[in-house]
């Protein structure tokens, strides 16, 4: 089974382009879920909320409902950034997308800098964040957090890489001594498993 979803944000009209992605998404999957991407409270609208329901009732669309609206899942997101935290693998940044694009400049003219800043190419909403803020020390945050420096919630990905590949390793071990087993090695679920976990394991190309 497969389950698609569009996600449109209600601070405007649809356009050609959203409707060939709500169009794309029906037809790709078995089930076809409408998301509504309300968390800009400044610029969301309810009537192009309506508008929505209506651009896409016109193309022949039905989805499934309830439709599901972002700013209803607050507590849902307080929860996930919950045990991220329990897990220490977020962090505060204080930076401002000026302070980035000026990081990723200097780091761009550092000839000791510049292979990063080449592995660093910007995004659609500007370059990418360099981890200026990850190495601040734990009393520098919370000094900058009480002074009411505004700040947003970043993941730490290379510590979550590190932990999946760890993760990974040991999986692999743990299979490679089941394999010793021969009551194990004769089953069709181990045989299964085996193949499945190999392929997640093997590096994409």
């Amino acid at each position: 089974m497969t389950v698609t979803r569009f996600a449109p944000s209600p601070t405007g009209f649809l356009h050609l382009g959203h409707a060939f992605a709500a169009i794309t998404a029906r037809n790709s999957g078995d089930h076809f879920l409408l998301s509504i991407e309300d968390l800009d409270q400044g610029r969301a609208r309810e009537d192009f909320v309506q508008a929505i329901f209506e651009d896409l009732g016109w193309l022949g669309l039905k989805w499934e409902e309830p439709v599901l609206r972002q700013s209803g899942r607050m507590g849902a997101y307080r929860d996930a950034l919950a045990a991220l935290k329990a897990q220490d693998l977020i962090y505060p940044c204080f930076c401002s997308r000026k302070e980035i694009a000026d990081e990723v400049a200097r780091a761009s003219e550092a000839p000791h800098l510049s292979d990063l800043a080449a592995r660093r190419p910007g995004g659609p909403d500007g370059p990418l964040y360099p981890g200026t803020c990850r190495a601040l020390s734990s009393g520098e945050r919370e000094m900058r957090m009480a002074s009411g420096a505004p700040y947003v919630l970043r993941l730490d990905t290379a510590e979550a890489a590190r932990r999946k590949a760890s993760s990974s390793r040991r999986t692999r071990s743990a299979i490679r001594r089941c394999s010793t087993w021969p009551e194990v090695r004769a089953t069709s679920t181990w045989r299964a498993f085996r193949d499945r976990s190999t392929r997640r394991a093997s590096p994409r190309t």
